[in-house]
């Protein structure tokens, strides 16, 4: 059987597995599943990964992130690279940790959140190791069920935004996830067309359609691409950056208004594609509140740039303008 394609583009949406030689552990014990958590939480951060749901277990473990910057091999390497050779050292062992290629679903960006992640948090209790997912000490869910001590690096905000985002989103949440204790809730993967692809039929057909082509929108990937370098830069540089070239003041960027727009869809499609931002600092930082916002607002923008020159022209002087440090 052929192995799953590989296709990376910027905020590409995944649900990955990867699992021990022939179901070999993975972990011994806390220590190792303390290391394991440093590395994911370091892979996130580096590799700028919107996180919404992992769960380690005694063999295996499951992601569920986007990819702003089309680097998932990268971040993989990286996780499964870092924490095969500290678990070899330590246990005194020798060979490959992990089987040699992690699964990675490509998901459609929108009407999954809540199935996908509800089947990574319930995990523990399908295996019998809790009765209840917040029990579970090792997995995303904790800082979902109760909302304290909630992780950095982890953006509940995508999840939670399919519950209405607001005050009560995290109890529908917690129903919904309580809803599937006891019920035999499908892999993603058995409805995934050729096995790496979850989505509705136009979206599979616009999946193929650009891999056949070879064309696409320029943000589609093969794996023998390698994607744009990130941007080096703070959210400040940016700005500052965008305010010139948009020739407006630096305060009016945080505000709504005819002056501003052009040039605050522009700092959200540099910050969230350029630089790899989180949807919650750009949101934080521009002003903007409401849930999905953030998100919306840097579609608009990937539009707006394939269909005015004017528009691209300008995000690319604001490119020039920070990669020259001239900010």
């Amino acid at each position: 059987m052929p192995r799953p394609l590989r296709v990376e583009f910027p905020e590409a949406l995944y649900h990955v597995t990867a699992r021990g030689v022939q179901k070999a552990s993975i972990v011994l014990d806390d220590h190792d599943r303390v290391r394991w958590s440093e590395y994911l939480k370091e892979a996130a951060l580096r590799f700028r990964l919107e996180l919404c749901a992992f769960v380690l277990m005694g063999n295996h473990f499951h992601l569920f992130t986007s990819t702003p910057l089309a680097n998932l091999g990268k971040a993989m390497q990286f996780l499964n690279g870092s924490y095969a050779m500290y678990f070899n050292v330590r246990h005194e062992r020798g060979g490959h940790l992990f089987e040699r290629r992690y699964r990675a679903i490509l998901v459609e960006d929108q009407g999954h959140y809540t199935e996908i992640s509800r089947y990574v948090h319930l995990n523990p209790v399908r295996a019998g190791i809790v009765e209840r997912p917040e029990m579970y000490p090792w997995s995303s869910y904790p800082g979902y069920h109760s909302g304290r001590l909630p992780l950095s690096w982890i953006n509940y905000e995508r999840v939670l935004a399919e519950f209405g985002g607001d005050k009560d989103a995290r109890r529908r949440y917690r129903e919904f996830v309580a809803d599937g204790i006891g019920r035999k809730l499908p892999p993603p993967w058995l409805r995934a067309a050729g096995d790496w692809l979850l989505g509705s039929p136009q979206f599979v057909a616009k999946v193929y359609g650009m891999l056949a082509s070879g064309s696409g929108d320029g943000r589609w990937l093969s794996r023998s691409v390698t994607p744009e370098k990130p941007l080096e830069a703070t959210l400040d540089e940016i700005c500052s950056a965008v305010t010139r070239v948009f020739g407006i003041p630096g305060e009016a960027l945080k505000t709504k208004g005819p002056r501003s727009r052009d040039a605050r869809s522009a700092f959200l499609l540099i910050a969230r594609d350029g630089a790899g931002m989180p949807h919650k600092a750009i949101g934080a930082y521009a002003g903007i509140k409401a849930p999905g916002s953030v998100s919306q607002g840097v579609q608009r923008a990937r539009l707006r740039k394939t269909k005015d020159r004017q528009f691209g022209e300008q995000i690319s002087r604001v490119k020039t303008l920070i990669t020259h440090k001239g900010v």
